[in-house]
């Protein structure tokens, strides 16, 4: 993730995920309208499928500045 090589950078947990769930949703999304062709406007599966990434992005990186663990070691 962005912030995941150091979360606490003087950041809130809610400002990171909400960073880190715009920069992946963008960067999905550029790059599934890149895919998609030059077509106007963008089919809706494209930009619903940016929309989740950048939704999964931003709770991974509230995740992990929260130090929540998802999943245990066994």
């Amino acid at each position: 993730m962005l912030n995941g090589t150091n979360p606490s950078v003087g950041k809130g947990t809610v400002r990171q995920g909400l960073e880190d769930a715009a920069v992946i949703g963008g960067i999905a999304g550029v790059s599934s309208l890149i895919a998609a062709g030059p077509q106007w406007p963008p089919e809706a599966d494209a930009l619903w499928t940016a929309l989740l990434a950048g939704l999964i992005g931003g709770l991974i990186a509230y995740a992990r500045a929260r130090h929540i663990q998802a999943l245990s070691k066994r």
